[in-house]
């Protein structure tokens, strides 16, 4: 069983957009229904796989989302202010 960082980038009609940490031009589709009651975009999961390669379960890493949404702020706020 693999597991591996996602950031939850869009819902898109039925699937949940998944792009890998490090390697962003990777990206995998997951039933909508599954992440829907839980995970938002721009969350950070962990994701687990099946050994045939299917999504088993996903959980968010809530320390690490709260981490990259402070330094995106901090990062805009520091582009406003040099204007």
């Amino acid at each position: 069983m693999k597991s591996s960082k996602y950031t939850l980038d869009r819902y898109d009609e039925e699937f949940a957009v998944l792009v890998e940490k490090g390697n962003e031009s990777h990206q995998e589709l997951i039933e909508r229904s599954k992440l829907e009651s839980y995970a938002k975009e721009g969350d950070i999961l962990d994701v687990e796989w099946n050994p045939d390669g299917s999504f088993k379960e996903a959980s968010v890493l809530q320390e690490e989302t709260d981490t990259r949404k402070k330094d995106v702020s901090d990062l805009i706020e520091k582009l406003k202010n040099k204007q």
